[in-house]
Formats: structure tokens, sequence, C-alpha cells
């Protein structure tokens, strides 16, 4: 049985004009917002000079996953935040920068990175600690859509 909490996905990167529907379907997949409470995504508004912005309340397990599956097939950069529901899992962050394997950090309830003693103990340094809040805090590039293929 999965846990529904809110969660929140920025996404930027250029992003191929012909792929640019099936996003968009994903994203309304997922009823997403362009922001807490308010009016869904519309494909066909225009978008600002910045990544997608996204919200959502009751999603499944805190993950996107099609959507962030379709990000990572083609390289479009994504920070999202997830709550916690009780006795099922934390609240998260996941980075992914575009390239590479996403990267997970527990986080708080207002979209903090947080580290406990195991954690600050594995990562070893204040340097190491400083720069994991430095990945957490990543932002996206704007979202573009590109002319051609890419």
């Amino acid at each position: 049985m999965a846990d529904y909490v809110s969660a929140r996905i920025r996404i930027g990167g250029p992003l191929a004009a012909a792929l640019y529907d099936e996003l968009a379907d994903r994203i309304t997949a997922y009823d997403l917002r362009t922001e807490w409470g308010g009016p869904c995504f519309d494909r066909r508004q225009a978008r600002e000079n910045g990544p997608l912005d996204l919200y959502a309340y009751d999603v499944s397990n805190g993950t996107f996953d099609d959507l962030e599956e379709f990000c990572i097939d083609h390289g479009l950069a994504f920070w999202r935040w997830s709550g916690g529901s009780a006795g099922a899992f934390d609240p998260e962050i996941v980075v992914f920068s575009g390239s590479g394997e996403p990267e997970d950090f527990t986080a708080a309830e207002n979209e903090y990175v947080v580290f406990d003693a195991q954690a600050v103990h594995q990562l070893g340094s204040y340097g190491a600690i400083m720069a994991a809040i430095g990945r957490s805090c990543f932002d996206p590039p704007a979202f573009v859509i590109a002319d051609e293929a890419l």
C-alpha cells in the first residue's frame, strides 16, 4: 500500500521539441501544479526563463517515477523534494544534474537537507558536509525547448 505525501520537482535543461508532448503528458499524469494548491500545469502556457517548478499533494510514495525516468533518459536536470510518511520513509531531496546518477539526501519537511550523526561521521569533514549541502541545493538550469533533436 502506498503512502501519499506532498512533493515538488524543478526540471531544467534543453529538450527536443519532438519530446515536449511526452514530457507534458507525464507532468499532467501526476496532476502537477505551478504552485502549491495553484492551477494545473498547462502545456500551452509560455514558460518563464527558469526551470519548470511543479508541485503536488498526495503523491504516491513521494516520487514521480515516470517523470523522473523521462528526465534521466533525456538528460533533463531536476531537483525533487518529497515529504515523509511516519513509519514508512523520511522526507528526501533527490538531485539529478543532467548526467550520471541521481543523488539522494535525507531532508526535513521544509525542503532542507539534514544529516544524522551517522551521515556526519560518514562524510568525515566540515568541507565534505558543506559540499553535500551545496549539491542538495542544486538549482536546475532554465527549461528550454530546442528546435532540433538533441
